[in-house]
C-alpha cells in the first residue's frame, strides 16, 4: 500500500485471516457429511489456506458430544503422508520456520493446561522425521485469549472452544484483528440470523473455506483481513475506471452568466 502511494495506485489486497466456525445448539453432531465438510474445511492442505476455519466455537450443550463425534470424522478422513502414497490426504506443512511456529503454539496450550488430542493416521513414521511433517490436532481447554485462538496458526491445528447462546458466539467470532471469512453451522434460517452480525467479508452457512467458495460473487476482508475484492463482477470492476460522458438536454444546462 505504502509503495502504491507514489503513483497513486489503486490495490486489491487480501491479507489472511483468523476464521471462525460457530456451531450452534440445532447443529446435528450426528450428520456425518457435515461433520466431514468441518474437518476439511479445518485442515485441508495442513490447514495452509487463507480461509481455512481456525478456531471453532461450540454451544456448550452439544461440546462434549461434538468433540467425540468430530474425532471420529478426523480420524476417518486424515492420513498423513507423502504426496506419492495413495491414500494421503494431508501432506506436510511448508517450511521449517512455520512448522516450529504452530508447534510453539500447540506446546504454549499445552503447558497452560490445554488438553491436546492428536488426530488421523501417519502413512510412514520414518518420513514424519525427514520432512516438515506435523501430526494434526485439536486443543480442548484452551482460554479464549491464548495465542493458539487470537494468531493465525495457518498449520495443521485447531482450537475447539465452548460457547454459551447466539450472542456469545457473535462476539467471539468478532473477537479478532482478523475478518476473512467464517462460517455458522446449524438449522439453516437460525445459522443465517447469527451469520448476519458477524464482521467478515463472507460468512458461509453449514460449510467453510473452499468448500464454500463460489467465484461467482466478491471475495475478500474487512479489519486486517485487507480491502477490496476479488472475483465476481465486484472483483472485474475493481479493475476498471468510471467515465462519466454526460449530455445535457437542453433544459438543464447550467446557467452561464453573460
Amino acid at each position: 500500500m505504502k509503495a502504491a502511494t507514489d503513483t497513486i495506485k489503486d490495490l486489491t489486497l487480501e491479507l489472511g485471516g483468523n476464521d471462525a466456525a460457530v456451531i450452534l445448539k440445532d447443529f446435528d453432531v450426528n450428520d456425518e457429511a457435515a461433520m466431514r465438510r468441518l474437518v476439511i474445511s479445518n485442515f485441508l492442505t495442513a490447514g495452509q489456506i487463507c480461509m481455512i476455519a481456525k478456531r471453532v466455537y461450540v454451544d456448550r450443550s452439544t461440546y462434549d458430544e461434538f468433540v467425540e463425534k468430530y474425532i471420529e470424522a478426523a480420524n476417518d478422513w486424515i492420513q498423513v503422508g507423502g504426496p506419492f502414497h495413495d491414500d494421503v490426504t494431508i501432506g506436510p506443512v511448508n517450511n521449517k520456520n512455520q512448522k516450529e511456529y504452530v508447534q510453539k503454539l500447540v506446546n504454549d496450550a499445552e503447558e497452560k493446561g490445554a488438553k491436546v488430542i492428536k488426530l488421523g493416521d501417519i502413512l510412514d513414521e520414518d518420513l514424519m522425521g525427514e520432512g516438515y511433517f506435523l501430526q494434526l490436532t485439536i486443543v480442548l481447554n484452551t482460554d479464549y485469549r491464548d495465542p493458539i485462538v487470537v494468531e493465525e496458526q495457518f498449520g495443521p491445528t485447531l482450537p475447539i472452544l465452548p460457547l454459551d447462546d447466539d450472542e456469545h458466539a457473535i462476539e467471539l467470532a468478532n473477537d479478532s484483528i482478523y475478518g476473512l471469512t467464517s462460517s455458522v453451522w446449524g438449522e439453516e434460517e437460525h445459522a443465517i440470523e447469527v451469520a448476519k452480525y458477524i464482521e467478515a467479508g463472507t460468512t458461509m452457512i453449514n460449510t467453510a473455506a473452499v468448500q464454500g467458495l463460489d467465484v461467482g460473487f466478491p471475495f475478500g476482508g474487512v479489519k486486517q483481513s485487507g480491502i477490496g475484492r476479488e472475483y465476481g463482477e465486484q472483483g472485474l470492476l475493481a479493475y476498471t475506471n468510471t467515465h462519466v460522458i454526460n449530455i445535457p438536454n437542453d433544459g438543464d444546462l447550467p446557467y452561464i452568466p453573460e
